[in-house]
């Protein structure tokens, strides 16, 4: 039987399935539906959250002694896991505050908002990573 830590697995390991199914349901929108404005913000977060939950499991199997790595590995190996992490979760936040604006947008009709708000999007992973140091 796993440790007790170790059922907190199960719910990264839900993320990622339920991430996995949205990706799959949206990929599966007309094309033109695919591609409005909320569709592509939400595969965005989709692929955001699916990282974060992989590295969450990853960070969790090393730390519970799941998978084992060479003592001079670890240090540099978590550093990184770590990093990345930290990234992905503010990638997250940030994603959700710009769906959000979107939404907000959209109701009150602001078209040019709009139009800005589609363009600053990769601004999204930058703000993130500015954040992350």
């Amino acid at each position: 039987m796993p440790p007790p830590e170790a059922w907190a697995t199960i719910f990264p390991i839900a993320s990622f399935v339920a991430c996995t199914l949205s990706l799959r349901s949206l990929a599966l929108l007309p094309e033109t539906s695919r591609k409005r404005f909320l569709a592509v913000q939400l595969q965005v977060l989709s692929w955001v959250d699916l990282l974060f939950a992989a590295v969450l499991v990853s960070m969790m199997w090393v730390e519970y002694g799941a998978y084992s790595i060479p003592e001079s590995q670890y240090i540099p190996l978590c550093m990184w896991v770590a990093g990345a992490y930290v990234w992905l979760r503010w990638c997250s936040v940030f994603m959700e505050v710009h769906i959000a604006l979107g939404v907000a947008f959209a109701w009150r009709r602001h078209t040019r908002a709009l139009r800005g708000l589609f363009r600053a999007m990769p601004g999204v992973f930058v703000v993130a990573a500015l954040s992350t140091w």
